[in-house]
């Protein structure tokens, strides 16, 4: 019994983590650490392709957890940097809903020209996972 348990709980589990991966305007779906841990994760965002206007920003969470971007960074951002190790889906709605970009530990610093402009000025919302 605890075998046909522990492999249907594997399975379902599976089926879950598996549910939960990115698919759209993603250009690498990395495969996700899923942990019950806190991680800590460093993000710079900037307002203007000239990266004059950024922030970093260290944080702790539990892998996947949503952040809501300050009135002052809602939809202002041009460019963005999910730090080394780190994958990062920036959505263009609140509650992390909506189109998003996903980005795997490399930095998109002009959403002005990337994907034809799609992303810039959008994001308001935000997860990070580690890779």
């Amino acid at each position: 019994m605890k075998l046909f348990t522990a492999t249907f709980f594997a399975a379902a589990l599976g089926l879950v983590a598996g549910a939960a991966l990115p698919t759209i305007n993603s250009e690498v779906v990395p495969e996700l650490n899923e942990r019950d841990v806190l991680e800590k994760y460093t993000l710079r965002r900037c307002k203007h392709e000239d990266q004059q206007a950024c922030e970093y920003d260290t944080f702790t969470a539990e892998p996947g957890h949503c952040f809501t971007l300050a009135a002052v960074w809602n939809d202002v951002i041009t460019g963005v940097d999910p730090g080394a190790g780190n994958y990062c889906e920036f959505y263009h709605d609140l509650g992390c809903r909506g189109s998003y970009l996903g980005l795997a530990g490399k930095p998109e610093w002009n959403l002005m020209t990337y994907q034809q402009g799609w992303h810039n000025d959008k994001f308001s919302s935000f997860r990070c996972f580690r890779i």
